[in-house]
């Protein structure tokens, strides 16, 4: 009505709204196309700039454009910053925005400008969410299970992140590449990611999970494997009023008739506390942890067809046997594996394993978005499961991205709220009806049936390296020259 001229009459009287429209927050274009499902998740305010601070001018890359541009690289893997500037061209002139430049250099100093305490502050928000939305039926015997775990992640081989994260000591110099080792609790019921901390490959693992064990509460249960089940970090959880259920260290040797039996292969030890003190311990704080320890140690079977029967034993400090029976800890041990897939979730699927950063600093953004891009697609997740009441724990990860790329750009170019209302909702209804199916003991041995290219192994400094040329054909060659001696011989 605006602007037809079947009306001529009304434009002075409609020109003071149309001035109002137009500059209103509900006539704001949209910025991009994940601002549309993640925004409300987020406080608006975080992303606006900030007075006399970094990003607070109204750039070309403005702090909200920044944001959603690095997380869609996150999302949409093996994009390069070529790739970000290009969707960000095109939606800036689709939304009567102004263009940024074509160059990726504006791009990547607008990153790091970006904070990383902005990342952490939203991935705390969807941790909330997450936590906020679990319900009792999900929770294991009425406690909140918690899962801990490490995992490394490679990075580009630069001067200043070998400084920070030197690789291996095996490794020769300048053939190996740098490694974070990353340690990160879990929660069980809604998979969402409660804290992680970073460190060089050199740390110990049980020293970094100690950072994370503020993040348990009372009545909390931590499960964990092998490498946590030892004495201090079992008191350190205890002092939480927590409990433990991890696997027993391979090197604690146990014999069950000296022990007060609970039942066949249960019983409860007393530890008494080492004499060797571990590292990352005064002195004093090693003489303050009680002298001794009731844990309770359950062995069960692992029997799985065509392999050898295995004995595992679990140690615990839930002591009530008619509580928490044996046959319902090995359950529960069995879900442990639930971590592992939260790795390979965002180390193969979002692709986390190999970071591109050439700076520490860039590094710890680059491994925040991706944790935070974790997060927020297990909001997605979690609410196809609550909505269409499907197990959480089936529902494929890798699909609901796929599903989160193609419905997210369909979004963007609807032309009203109900038609955007209606994506949404059939988009959970794809992530919750996009299942994997349940295969117990399944098996797939990691072997590589494709070739690797026959190029040629690097044993020295890239600079100091010489090639052979024609590798192909020396080898070739050398092959038939041992045939020859084998048939003489």
């Amino acid at each position: 009505m605006l602007h037809t001229p079947s009306f001529p009459a009304w434009a002075p009287r409609l020109a003071a709204w149309r001035s109002k429209l137009r500059s209103g927050p509900t006539a704001q274009p949209l910025l991009h196309q994940l601002a549309l499902l993640f925004a409300p998740l987020l406080a608006a305010g975080d992303l606006q700039p900030e007075a006399r601070q970094q990003c607070s001018r109204r750039r070309h890359w403005p702090k909200d454009l920044i944001f959603w541009t690095f997380l869609a690289q996150i999302l949409f893997p093996r994009a390069s910053c070529r790739w970000a500037v290009s969707q960000a061209r095109a939606q800036a002139i689709n939304q009567g925005f102004k263009v940024p430049s074509a160059d990726t250099s504006p791009y990547c100093q607008a990153r790091d400008r970006f904070k990383l305490e902005w990342i952490h502050k939203f991935i705390d928000r969807v941790r909330m969410i997450l936590l906020q939305r679990v319900p009792d039926q999900l929770l294991w015997r009425g406690h909140s299970v918690k899962v801990l775990d490490a995992s490394t992640v490679d990075l580009p081989d630069t001067a200043a992140n070998q400084a920070d994260f030197p690789q291996p000591p095996s490794q020769k110099p300048g053939l190996g590449f740098p490694l974070v080792r990353v340690s990160a609790m879990f929660c069980l019921a809604s998979g969402a990611l409660l804290g992680y901390v970073t460190g060089a490959y050199a740390q110990s693992e049980l020293v970094l999970a100690t950072k994370l064990l503020k993040h348990l509460g009372p009545r909390d249960v931590l499960l964990a494997d092998r490498l946590y089940g030892c004495y201090r970090l079992i008191v350190q959880v205890m002092a939480l009023r927590a409990q433990v259920v991890c696997r027993l260290h391979g090197s604690r040797k146990v014999d069950f008739r000296q022990a007060r039996r609970l039942g066949k292969n249960d019983a409860l030890f007393v530890w008494k506390r080492p004499t060797h003190r571990p590292k990352g311990f005064t002195r004093k704080q090693w003489v303050a942890l009680p002298d001794e320890l009731t844990v309770r140690l359950v062995r069960y079977s692992l029997i799985v067809a065509g392999f050898r029967t295995r004995q595992v034993t679990l140690v615990t400090t839930l002591l009530d046997a008619k509580a928490y029976p044996p046959q319902a800890l090995a359950q529960l041990y069995k879900r442990r594996w639930n971590i592992e897939l939260s790795f390979a979730q965002i180390k193969t699927i979002l692709q986390m394993e190999s970071l591109s950063s050439l700076s520490p600093a860039m590094v710890h953004k680059e491994l925040a978005m991706h944790l935070l891009a974790y997060q927020l697609i297990r909001v997605l997740m979690q609410e196809a499961s609550l909505r269409w009441h499907s197990p959480l724990e089936r529902l494929s990860f890798k699909g609901s991205l796929d599903a989160l790329q193609h419905y997210s750009q369909a979004m963007l170019g609807a032309r009203t709220k109900k038609k955007r209302a209606e994506l949404y909702d059939d988009l959970l209804k794809q992530i919750a009806s996009d299942q994997v199916p349940e295969r117990p003991n399944r098996r797939e041995p990691r072997a590589l049936k494709r070739r690797l290219k026959n190029f040629q192994r690097l044993t020295a400094p890239r600079h100091q390296f010489t090639d052979t040329p024609h590798h192909s054909r020396v080898l070739s060659k050398r092959a038939k020259s041992r045939n020859v001696l084998l048939r003489l011989i």
